[in-house]
């Protein structure tokens, strides 16, 4: 019989031992299942995948313009990236991820959606440390989406804390073209800290609740998109 849960790679990182891994329910014929583990945490699977497609689909319906250059922070499955492509008011994607397994994955086809990433000419993928990526960089995006940390108060790593501080709000700000927007994805809705460090900066800060069924708990769950757009 074959096997229903298969490890397609592991690699140590200093965040921890990241995994990816599929699995398919017993006696059926489903699609795998792909999940991706970081220093023994459950970080996303393709089963649960709604609010990621959504962190791309709200900030594009928030965005008046065409031609839009998009950042997407944090490949992951690569669910906010190809939810991204769908819209055709996209002329470029860019996407920054630390993880060099995680590219390889997609370059390689080891995940469902690598192929579509990789051969979309409109798509790059920059293998780098978004956090430093965005504080040294002087290119402008009319969006910038980002979907590393569980929520700007559950950190992967304790070094991001500063991109929720004031500097690096206002270099985010600088790094927007004029009418652009930040969107970024938490498991859990921001504190009105947050929120209201955000309106100092930004014209238009808002809040989206995603609700959707999560069968890893067996019940509704839901998931944040924070919107924020510059003058």
């Amino acid at each position: 019989m074959k096997s229903h849960f298969e490890v397609l790679d592991h690699h140590p990182t200093p965040m921890g031992d990241l995994v990816l891994r599929r699995r398919r329910p017993p006696g059926t014929d489903s699609d795998w299942i792909y999940e991706i583990l970081l220093g023994g945490d459950f970080l996303m699977s393709s089963q649960v995948r709604t609010s990621e497609e959504r962190l791309a689909e709200i900030p594009l319906g928030f965005h008046p313009g065409d031609s839009l250059d998009v950042l997407v922070a944090g490949l992951g499955l690569g669910y906010t990236a190809a939810a991204a492509l769908q819209n055709p008011r996209v002329r470029t994607l860019t996407i920054v991820e630390r993880l060099l397994p995680v590219i390889t994955w997609h370059q390689n086809n080891r995940l469902p959606l690598g192929k579509e990433l990789v051969n979309d000419p409109r798509c790059r993928i920059e293998a780098a440390d978004f956090f430093e990526w965005i504080r040294d960089t002087s290119t402008q995006h009319d969006l910038i989406l980002v979907d590393i940390d569980h929520s700007p108060d559950s950190l992967l790593a304790t070094e991001h804390a500063a991109f929720y501080e004031p500097e690096s709000i206002q270099n985010l700000l600088d790094r927007l073209q004029p009418a652009g927007v930040f969107g970024l994805w938490s498991s859990t809705p921001p504190t009105n800290a947050y929120l209201q460090l955000l309106e100092t900066y930004f014209q238009e800060v808002q809040t989206h609740t995603v609700e959707f069924h999560n069968p890893h708990i067996g019940d509704e769950d839901s998931n944040t998109i924070i919107l924020a757009r510059k003058e």
